[in-house]
């Protein structure tokens, strides 16, 4: 009994442990999801605007009148797809920052100031050159601007020489903000950057913006290796495990995420007391019992029904035959019993076989569909995005993405548009075109070729036939996006590009296509 009890003790604590790291997964989830996805999207934005020929060419020519000019045209242009509308771009070369913002509009030149390698508010570029990162992101105040702001860093690269520093700066209140109200009891989360500094702190009650504290402030010596270990783990794709520390007065399970597209861990306290109350504990001893019975009880029965229950029935027949043929067939009549018993056996594997690949393939289809239209979801479409690079780079072949945004003015019509849209995009594409609904009432169209004007003509055959589905009864309106697809680019960087396309439609008062492609972009009339 003892020997029980300890058992279950053990079982309890290991249960209670799994709970609360899997809970500070599900909040740092939650962040990734609500918080850093819009900032993950600036990322991919300044990772597109970094490998734009009309900047690496400037980078090279930084006192060119007309390289500039250039560049400023394209900054300008990006500039107005950044969450906070500005950009900047630190050269290597001439160490000259250039800043362009809806408040410097009117300002005839891009040139801020020159970075010194002795000040150091300019210190986080030469530790940005020197770290060979690719991105970096830190809350950081520009004396020279007057501006204190998220910055994302992303270095300008050509070749795997380093040009310099191109970026955007996030208003930092409203992510702020967003972290407060957003509090989880008995969480402290901290985000830490690479050099394992802490960049933002949300405690319980206050939200603090620390970055000069190091994340080693926050632990003991032999927990901080040990959480070091873990970060490691998360860096390297692998799965952490939960860690208990002590502070102050208190236990804490460590959750730990890294978010790979920011270069930043997301690091999470969870307090063991204030969450495990004594009848919440209770509670987990009482289910443990319960589940250790239940296992024991379960394994007696499938011993009893695999294993026992069998051979009982087999050695039954064959004494069956052994008292009942005694002629001189005898020996051959058990054979024969016995290939029977074989082929049974056979069929009865063959029907579990059959019946576990119809599960199967029943568990990947709900995993990859959206159930209220019966097009592919999200997930399934990134699949389809993936197979078709991997097969665009092996046959040197381009393809094209349609992003279709759904308004529609009235709530309650909702389900009825969203049915009557993805009917209309079935009919309009092809058998070997592939279609999903992206989000609520958005759908990504994989079109399997790179011809802008039979993109157009899809995008208006999808319109006019979305308004015959919908009729008069349904009032809503339809901006597309369209993209040509280089087979190199990332995942990202495909939907990216088809993003933006549905973003200029959107920006556009006289067009509700646009077909963007690495020759330029295309805005027909609505």
């Amino acid at each position: 009994i003892f020997s029980t009890l300890s058992s279950v003790h053990w079982f309890a604590k290991q249960i209670s442990a799994d709970l609360l790291w899997k809970y500070g997964r599900v909040v740092s989830a939650y962040d990734v999801d609500t918080v850093f996805s819009p900032i993950v999207k600036e990322v991919e934005l300044v990772r597109e605007l970094a490998s734009h020929p009309n900047i690496i060419s400037w980078a090279y020519h930084p006192y060119d009148p007309v390289y500039i000019s250039v560049a400023q045209e394209t900054l300008e242009t990006y500039r107005w797809r950044f969450s906070s509308n500005n950009a900047f771009v630190a050269l290597d070369t001439s160490r000259d920052y250039y800043f362009i913002s809806t408040e410097s509009i009117r300002t005839e030149s891009m040139y801020r100031y020159t970075l010194d390698e002795a000040n150091q508010g300019d210190k986080w570029f030469f530790a940005h050159k020197l770290s060979t990162r690719e991105v970096s992101l830190g809350a950081d105040h520009d004396d020279h601007l007057g501006l204190t702001k998220l910055w994302v860093n992303f270095s300008l690269m050509h070749e795997g020489e380093f040009l310099g520093v191109i970026g955007t700066g996030l208003a930092l209140m409203p992510i702020v903000h967003q972290l407060y109200d957003e509090q989880f009891q008995g969480v402290e989360t901290m985000f830490v950057d690479s050099d394992l500094k802490v960049q933002l702190h949300r405690e319980s009650g206050t939200f603090n913006q620390q970055p000069e504290r190091s994340l080693s402030d926050f632990f003991s010596q032999s927990d901080y290796q040990q959480v070091l270990d873990l970060m490691n783990q998360q860096r390297e794709g692998k799965e952490s495990s939960a860690l208990v520390v002590s502070r102050g007065e208190g236990s804490f399970i460590v959750s730990i995420d890294y978010i790979k597209d920011l270069n930043w861990y997301e690091v999470s306290f969870i307090d063991i007391g204030l969450l495990l109350k004594d009848q919440l504990l209770y509670a987990v001893y009482a289910f443990a019992s319960l589940a250790i019975i239940t296992v024991f009880w379960a394994l007696y029965l499938v011993v009893l029904n695999v294993y026992v229950r069998p051979v009982e029935s087999l050695r039954a027949r064959l004494q069956s035959i052994e008292v009942t043929q005694h002629h001189k067939n005898s020996v051959k009549d058990i054979e024969s019993s016995i290939s029977q018993l074989a082929k049974e056996l056979h069929v009865y594997r063959n029907d579990i076989d059959s019946i576990i690949k119809e599960r199967t393939a029943a568990i990947s289809l709900l995993t990859t569909v959206d159930s209220q239209t019966g097009l592919y979801n999200r997930l399934g479409m990134e699949k389809e995005i993936l197979h078709e690079l991997a097969r665009g780079k092996r046959e040197s072949s381009q393809f094209s993405l349609l992003w279709v945004d759904v308004q529609i003015l009235q709530i309650e019509q909702i389900d009825q548009a969203i049915t009557f849209v993805s009917k209309a995009i079935k009919t309009a594409i092809r058998e070997y075109d592939s279609v999903c609904r992206w989000a609520d009432n958005e759908f990504l169209i994989l079109v399997r070729t790179d011809n802008q004007q039979a993109l157009h003509n899809l995008s208006e055959r999808i319109r006019k036939e979305s308004q015959c589905q919908a009729g008069d009864s349904i009032d809503c309106d339809i901006a597309i996006g369209g993209a040509v697809i280089d087979p190199h680019s990332t995942l990202g960087e495909a939907i990216a590009k088809a993003d933006g396309a549905l973003y200029l439609t959107k920006k556009s008062s006289s067009s509700a296509i646009t077909i963007w492609s690495p020759t330029g972009i295309e805005q027909p009339s609505s």
